[in-house]
Protein backbone atom coordinates (compact mmCIF):
# COMPACT_ATOMS: atom_id res chain seq x y z
CA UNK A 1 0.00 0.00 0.00
CA UNK A 2 1.21 3.65 -0.90
CA UNK A 3 2.58 6.07 2.03
CA UNK A 4 -0.08 8.66 1.90
CA UNK A 5 0.94 12.35 3.41
CA UNK A 6 -1.45 14.18 5.07
CA UNK A 7 -0.94 18.17 5.85
CA UNK A 8 -3.49 20.01 8.19
CA UNK A 9 -2.89 23.58 8.58
CA UNK A 10 -5.02 26.23 10.95
CA UNK A 11 -4.85 30.20 10.60
CA UNK A 12 -7.07 32.72 10.61
CA UNK A 13 -7.92 35.34 7.97
CA UNK A 14 -7.96 39.18 8.44
CA UNK A 15 -11.54 39.31 9.85
CA UNK A 16 -10.79 36.37 12.46
CA UNK A 17 -12.21 33.31 10.86
CA UNK A 18 -10.67 30.09 11.37
CA UNK A 19 -9.35 28.30 8.14
CA UNK A 20 -8.35 24.82 7.80
CA UNK A 21 -6.06 23.26 4.77
CA UNK A 22 -6.07 19.49 3.89
CA UNK A 23 -3.77 19.09 1.64
CA UNK A 24 -3.17 15.11 0.87
CA UNK A 25 -0.64 13.96 -1.84
CA UNK A 26 -0.41 10.35 -2.59
CA UNK A 27 1.18 8.21 -5.59
CA UNK A 28 -1.65 6.64 -6.21
CA UNK A 29 -4.19 9.54 -6.46
CA UNK A 30 -2.24 11.10 -9.40
CA UNK A 31 -2.97 7.73 -11.35
CA UNK A 32 -6.59 7.82 -10.66
CA UNK A 33 -6.57 11.21 -11.99
CA UNK A 34 -4.83 10.04 -14.88
CA UNK A 35 -7.53 7.32 -15.79
CA UNK A 36 -10.17 9.60 -14.95
CA UNK A 37 -9.26 12.40 -17.70
CA UNK A 38 -8.37 9.36 -20.02
CA UNK A 39 -12.18 8.38 -19.26
CA UNK A 40 -13.40 12.41 -20.27
CA UNK A 41 -11.01 12.24 -22.92
CA UNK A 42 -13.08 9.11 -24.61
CA UNK A 43 -16.48 10.26 -23.61
CA UNK A 44 -15.84 13.92 -24.89
CA UNK A 45 -14.26 12.23 -27.85
CA UNK A 46 -17.58 9.82 -28.49
CA UNK A 47 -19.82 12.99 -28.09
CA UNK A 48 -17.98 14.93 -30.56
CA UNK A 49 -18.00 12.19 -33.00
CA UNK A 50 -21.77 11.66 -32.64
CA UNK A 51 -21.79 16.15 -33.28
CA UNK A 52 -19.73 15.88 -36.60
CA UNK A 53 -22.04 13.39 -37.16
CA UNK A 54 -25.33 14.70 -37.33
CA UNK A 55 -23.65 18.18 -38.45
CA UNK A 56 -23.04 16.14 -41.64
CA UNK A 57 -26.21 14.91 -42.03
CA UNK A 58 -27.71 18.68 -41.60
CA UNK A 59 -25.34 19.30 -44.48
CA UNK A 60 -26.16 16.11 -46.25
CA UNK A 61 -29.53 17.39 -46.70
CA UNK A 62 -29.12 20.86 -47.64
CA UNK A 63 -27.56 19.53 -51.05
CA UNK A 64 -30.31 17.44 -51.71
CA UNK A 65 -32.61 19.97 -51.20
CA UNK A 66 -30.12 21.82 -53.65
CA UNK A 67 -30.16 19.52 -55.85
CA UNK A 68 -34.36 18.74 -55.55
CA UNK A 69 -34.74 22.43 -56.51
CA UNK A 70 -32.22 23.13 -59.00
CA UNK A 71 -32.16 19.37 -61.08
CA UNK A 72 -28.44 19.60 -61.10
CA UNK A 73 -27.75 16.17 -59.24
CA UNK A 74 -24.23 15.66 -60.56
CA UNK A 75 -22.81 18.72 -58.88
CA UNK A 76 -24.78 17.72 -55.65
CA UNK A 77 -23.55 14.42 -55.55
CA UNK A 78 -19.88 15.64 -56.21
CA UNK A 79 -20.96 17.86 -52.90
CA UNK A 80 -21.71 14.77 -51.46
CA UNK A 81 -18.77 13.35 -51.67
CA UNK A 82 -16.46 16.24 -50.42
CA UNK A 83 -18.68 17.22 -47.09
CA UNK A 84 -18.66 13.34 -46.63
CA UNK A 85 -14.76 12.78 -46.92
CA UNK A 86 -14.27 16.19 -44.83
CA UNK A 87 -16.19 15.18 -42.17
CA UNK A 88 -14.93 11.76 -42.36
CA UNK A 89 -11.40 13.61 -41.32
CA UNK A 90 -12.71 15.99 -38.50
CA UNK A 91 -14.66 13.22 -36.88
CA UNK A 92 -11.26 11.42 -36.68
CA UNK A 93 -9.05 14.66 -36.07
CA UNK A 94 -11.99 15.09 -32.82
CA UNK A 95 -12.90 12.18 -32.32
CA UNK A 96 -9.87 10.05 -31.56
CA UNK A 97 -9.90 6.59 -31.33
CA UNK A 98 -14.32 7.34 -31.04
CA UNK A 99 -14.11 8.83 -34.33
CA UNK A 100 -11.93 6.05 -36.11
CA UNK A 101 -13.83 3.47 -35.08
CA UNK A 102 -17.39 5.26 -36.40
CA UNK A 103 -15.42 6.32 -39.56
CA UNK A 104 -14.15 2.88 -39.77
CA UNK A 105 -17.83 1.32 -39.13
CA UNK A 106 -19.46 3.69 -42.07
CA UNK A 107 -16.97 2.34 -44.36
CA UNK A 108 -17.66 -1.33 -43.59
CA UNK A 109 -21.40 -0.56 -43.47
CA UNK A 110 -20.65 1.08 -47.32
CA UNK A 111 -18.71 -2.09 -48.48
CA UNK A 112 -20.84 -4.40 -47.12
CA UNK A 113 -23.88 -2.58 -48.91
CA UNK A 114 -22.15 -2.28 -52.33
CA UNK A 115 -20.67 -6.04 -52.10
CA UNK A 116 -24.92 -7.19 -51.77
CA UNK A 117 -25.83 -4.90 -54.27
CA UNK A 118 -23.33 -6.04 -56.81
CA UNK A 119 -24.01 -9.88 -56.26
CA UNK A 120 -27.72 -9.44 -56.43
CA UNK A 121 -26.57 -7.69 -59.99
CA UNK A 122 -24.64 -10.20 -60.78
CA UNK A 123 -27.14 -13.00 -60.08
CA UNK A 124 -29.96 -11.57 -62.12
CA UNK A 125 -27.33 -10.83 -65.36
CA UNK A 126 -27.01 -14.48 -65.28
CA UNK A 127 -30.39 -15.06 -64.59
CA UNK A 128 -31.55 -13.09 -68.05
CA UNK A 129 -28.69 -14.42 -70.05
CA UNK A 130 -29.55 -18.13 -68.96
CA UNK A 131 -33.43 -17.25 -69.82
CA UNK A 132 -32.07 -15.99 -73.83
CA UNK A 133 -29.72 -18.69 -74.05
CA UNK A 134 -32.52 -21.35 -73.50
CA UNK A 135 -34.49 -19.09 -76.24
CA UNK A 136 -32.01 -18.42 -78.96
CA UNK A 137 -31.52 -22.05 -79.17
CA UNK A 138 -34.83 -23.91 -78.16
CA UNK A 139 -37.42 -21.25 -79.38
CA UNK A 140 -39.10 -21.00 -76.48
CA UNK A 141 -38.17 -19.80 -72.50
CA UNK A 142 -38.70 -23.93 -71.40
Amino acid sequence: MPDIEVIIRKGTSADGVSQTEASSSATGEAQVNKKEKGKRSVQQGAINTALLQVGKQMVSQGISQYAELSGDYYTAGALNAVSSIGADVATIAVGGVAGAVAVAGKYALQFATSFVQQQRLTQEHQFTVERLGQISTKGSRY
